[in-house]
């Protein structure tokens, strides 16, 4: 992985339950080329460790925490309280 990529998912480490569109990952990873961001992103989302739900027109990604190469990529401890609960439905 390329630094330039690891500033891309620094933006999921600091938030790893959060989703963000591509204009809150471009405006917090402070990147320039959209063509670039927009291209990294598809690849973290075809390699598994970024999660894309389109809503609307509206593209939204966030840490796929549930996957064991997410979690090594973003730091992440294995098995850990975030792997779990984002595994689990939600408790009442």
């Amino acid at each position: 992985m390329l630094n330039r990529e690891h500033e891309i998912l620094e933006v999921f480490v600091e938030n790893p339950l959060k989703k963000f569109t591509f204009k809150q990952v471009k405006n917090i990873s402070g990147k320039k080329s959209e063509s670039y961001i927009y291209n990294t992103l598809k690849k973290f989302v075809k390699t598994g460790i970024l999660a894309e739900e389109k809503i609307g027109n509206t593209a939204l990604y966030s840490a796929n925490i549930s996957f064991l190469k997410a979690q090594v990529y973003l730091g992440l401890p294995q098995n850990s309280w975030l792997g779990t609960r984002a595994a689990s439905p939600i408790m009442k």
